[in-house]
């Protein structure tokens, strides 16, 4: 079902993406909060989907708990491996859906102004304060490159069509 989430999301089509994660069941002690990249991509997938379907206040309410999630298991992952020096992939991919989730969490709020939680909101305006500002300020391209950084990548279903010769079409 997570996949099919994923796939709605880079495809395109968020009500579909709604739809088949309606009966599952997000309670704090479900069955994907085991695994802390499954409860950070769900929480990331579904957000995203509200994001585009123009539902800012259950986007911002979802990427709120996403944030939150992120910083408690980093935390804990920390202290589980002090001893341990190498950087850790697992952390770095923390790190990454956290930005992603700051950046259109920051989005989200200046389309629709809500209060957040303490914490959140001063990482996102250490982290991204002058990006902030200048989204609220109405500059478009802010807006644009903040999306394209927390954006998943998308896929075309369309076959790709190359025009003149290829290895490909001389074969048949």
């Amino acid at each position: 079902m997570i996949g099919l989430l994923r796939l709605q999301v880079h495809l395109g089509d968020y009500n579909e993406a709604l739809q088949c994660i309606e009966n599952f069941s997000l309670e704090p002690k479900g069955l994907f909060t085991t695994v802390p990249n499954c409860y950070i991509t769900v929480y990331y997938y579904i957000a995203f989907s509200h994001m585009m379907t123009k539902n800012y206040i259950e986007a911002i309410k979802l990427f709120e708990i996403c944030s939150l999630y992120i910083q408690k298991i980093t935390n804990v992952y920390i202290l589980q491996n002090l001893s341990y020096s190498k950087k850790n992939k697992e952390l770095e991919l923390f790190n990454v859906f956290q930005d992603k989730v700051l950046i259109l969490l920051a989005i989200c709020l200046t389309i629709t102004p809500q209060k957040i939680e303490e914490s959140i909101k001063t990482l996102l305006h250490d982290k991204y304060d002058e990006t902030y500002n200048r989204m609220i300020s109405g500059d478009v391209t802010e807006y644009e490159k903040n999306f394209m950084i927390g954006a998943p990548k998308f896929i075309s279903p369309n076959c790709v069509v190359y025009e003149g010769n290829s290895i490909s079409r001389q074969s048949l």
